[in-house]
């Protein structure tokens, strides 16, 4: 009898092993505050710290920014959409996996924890995911998080972190914004103009925005529930791939056109006036439209050699044509050659 009370007492001993493995011994603090925007905030739980680093709840925290998640018990791991990136996180783990959208897992300072059978996360990773800025207040136990968009008297700011600004959305100058009945669409840019982002926005007439999804945005049209961009500069202004994005769903994207093309909004070319060379300048009569029968826009062939069309210029003038190109993703047309 005593033997089994041994074993009965070692195989609990056990059982409590296994579950701390994946529970922290640690707890929130209810001393620590958040605040959002200047305004206070209650989560569920409370904030904690662990390892010496602020931590959060985060289906709480996400929940401010109005991002479900979701948790699956058998992998240890949470799964969260976040405009067209689909983030993943593992308990224990300090990577967040990003497999679309950005495509770059991020290190984490502090991997994610279970306290109070709920998931932590470090506050410079809330920060960084919702391209906000948080700030931790040591003395007074304040958390301070801001959002990317401040919406205030009724008009859409950009929050300039660096200049502790407020920058009206129509006098950014990344940004051109499209509205479409109460909702304006708004890009912000994070980085520099060589390793930057863009970012588009959704803003409603109540206060409220979305990140709808990211990359090099050099120009975009809204129609319906779709946008249509041109991204992924290839080296000069406003030449690139031409994307198609539903709002609704853009993890799910469509490169359109045809393999070997860039496409541009706003492009002329001209021959110098004092030397050989070929330039790239702006001009308002090319600018590329969205139709019913389908998108209008400037096109250029990359497979064509580039010295050789500096030097030949019917063969320069055979690389860059105005196409008429498929929506659906069924290639395209020649409209017209661009006379240089």
């Amino acid at each position: 009898m005593k033997t089994l009370k041994l074993v009965l007492g070692f195989l609990i001993c056990l059982l409590f092993l296994g579950l701390a493995q994946d529970t922290i011994l640690a707890s929130p603090n209810k001393d620590i505050e958040v605040y959002l925007d200047g305004q206070k905030v209650q989560l569920d739980l409370a904030p904690a710290i662990f390892n010496g680093r602020v931590v959060l709840p985060l289906r709480a925290t996400f929940n401010l920014f109005d991002t479900p998640v979701d948790w699956d018990y058998t992998t240890k791991s949470i799964t969260a959409n976040i405009g067209d990136q689909k983030i993943k996180l593992i308990i224990n783990q300090n990577q967040a996996i990003i497999p679309q959208g950005l495509g770059t897992d991020i290190l984490l300072e502090q991997s994610p924890v279970m306290i109070a059978n709920s998931v932590f996360v470090p506050i410079q990773f809330i920060a960084q995911i919702f391209n906000a800025e948080v700030q931790w207040e040591k003395e007074a136990k304040k958390i301070i998080l801001s959002s990317p968009l401040i919406f205030k008297n009724d008009q859409w700011y950009i929050n300039d972190f660096d200049n502790n600004s407020l920058i009206p959305v129509e006098k950014y100058k990344y940004s051109k914004n499209v509205k479409q009945g109460n909702i304006i669409y708004s890009i912000l840019h994070i980085g520099d103009n060589t390793v930057g982002m863009d970012f588009l926005y959704s803003l409603d007439d109540k206060g409220k925005f979305k990140q709808i999804f990211s990359g090099r945005i050099r120009d975009y049209q809204i129609e319906g529930d779709y946008c249509y961009y041109i991204g992924d500069s290839i080296g000069y202004i406003n030449l690139g791939t031409l994307i198609k994005v539903k709002l609704s769903t853009p993890l799910e994207k469509v490169v359109l056109g045809e393999k070997g093309f860039a496409y541009g909004s706003q492009v002329q070319i001209r021959k110098g006036n004092e030397d050989n060379n070929i330039y790239f300048s702006l001009s308002d009569d090319a600018k590329w439209q969205v139709k019913s029968d389908g998108i209008y826009i400037i096109a250029y062939n990359t497979k064509m050699n580039l010295e050789d069309r500096v030097i030949d210029f019917p063969l320069l003038e055979k690389s860059h044509g105005y196409y008429l190109v498929d929506k659906n993703g069924y290639g395209q047309k020649l409209v017209k050659r661009i006379k240089v």
